[in-house]
């Protein structure tokens, strides 16, 4: 474990899948993370860190309680502490090289090698094995309920449509009704964008939104409403506006959480280039486009 230290020294990049591999003592994780309001003591200590690590591999807070011999409250309480100091600090000597810690630090970019878009994905039409490793390579987590994930039944469904087959004949071949066929592809569509996030380039199955609103002067928008808010959520307040929609509504279509839109209106969350880019894609711009609107 000393040898974290005297790679601090060195001034070392220390990987994070190093440090959850060997947790180390208390003592060592004061140097890689010294609580900053209390001298010689971790911000992040070693029981916070194994619940960390088995939460990353996907256990719910029930199995982890379980498994440490404690209580369902006691690892919820030190899984929110250990995430708030990882928020907190900047880590100038750790490099977070795991996807789902990148993904809950808003650290990750947008996914680069295979199936990167949606045609890829039609072309190859990978096994439900093949589209779950891909999700897990993406990032996600198990959550405290089961979470839906793309099957390559979502996918036949829509590589049926892109082909011209009608609604009748796939409601005839599937035993649902219209209405089910059309859920299930607005559901696919959500869990491409916010869970593989995937391009939807194939603009016949999923047309890209063409918004009829012009971006306000964020000024001017925060006088009228007398309060202050970052310009990014001005532009989705006043999508939300003129297009009837919840937050909840705007989020679900963006592929992102209720309360990280929250935050962004609020002004207090600086969003990842990875939310921007799908609340730009619902909005119906670029990120490009998006971005010149902003000071």
């Amino acid at each position: 474990m000393d040898d974290f230290r005297e790679r601090i020294e060195r001034g070392e990049t220390i990987l994070f899948s190093e440090i959850l591999k060997h947790i180390p003592s208390d003592e060592v994780l004061a140097h890689l993370f010294p609580d900053p309001y209390s001298q010689g003591q971790p911000a992040i200590t070693h029981f916070g860190l194994e619940v960390l690590e088995l939460r990353l591999q996907g256990l719910k807070q029930v199995q982890i309680a379980e498994k440490l011999q404690t209580t369902k409250s006691r690892v919820a309480y030190w899984s929110q502490m250990t995430m708030n100091s990882l928020h907190k600090d900047c880590l100038d000597h750790v490099e977070v090289d795991i996807p789902a810690l990148r993904r809950l630090l808003n650290l990750e970019r947008l996914p680069e090698g295979r199936y990167t878009k949606l045609s890829e994905l039609l072309r190859d039409m990978p096994s439900d094995e093949e589209l779950e490793r891909l999700d897990k390579a993406r990032g996600n987590l198990g959550g405290e309920t089961k979470r839906r994930h793309v099957t390559q039944k979502d996918l036949y469904i829509l590589r049926q449509r892109l082909d011209g087959r009608s609604y009748d004949s796939l409601c005839a071949e599937l035993g649902w009704s219209r209405a089910q066929v059309r859920r299930n592809m607005q559901g696919t569509r959500m869990r491409l964008i916010r869970d593989l996030r995937v391009e939807l380039d194939v603009p016949q199955l999923f047309k890209p939104y063409k918004p009829s609103w012009s971006l306000p002067d964020p000024d001017n928008y925060v006088e009228a409403h007398g309060k202050m808010t970052s310009t990014l959520g001005v532009h989705i307040a006043a999508y939300r506006k003129e297009h009837g929609e919840t937050v909840a509504q705007f989020a679900s279509r963006s592929g992102v959480s209720v309360s990280s839109i929250r935050r962004i209106e609020s002004g207090i969350s600086d969003p990842s280039a990875d939310l921007v880019w799908k609340i730009s894609r619902h909005m119906g711009m670029t990120m490009d486009d998006l971005f010149k609107k902003m000071p």
